[in-house]
């Protein structure tokens, strides 16, 4: 019988058991664990709240 990482509890970090948590679980940093989809959606989000207005261009002076 084969088993998955995902039933035997064991999670794609290094092969590790992360039934006790992360590493940033760990720090303090997160209380969950991440999915690569979780922080996609932190990014887009992130980029969707940045305004796409450039501001003025540096003017050349007329001695070139």
């Amino acid at each position: 019988m084969i088993r998955t990482a995902e039933v035997s509890g064991i999670h794609r970090y290094g092969g590790k058991n992360l039934s006790r948590g992360t590493p940033a679980m760990a720090a303090g940093v997160t209380d969950k664990l991440r999915e690569i989809g979780d922080i996609v959606a932190l990014i887009e989000a992130n980029e969707a709240e940045k305004p796409l207005v450039r501001g003025p261009y540096k003017k050349r002076s007329e001695e070139i």
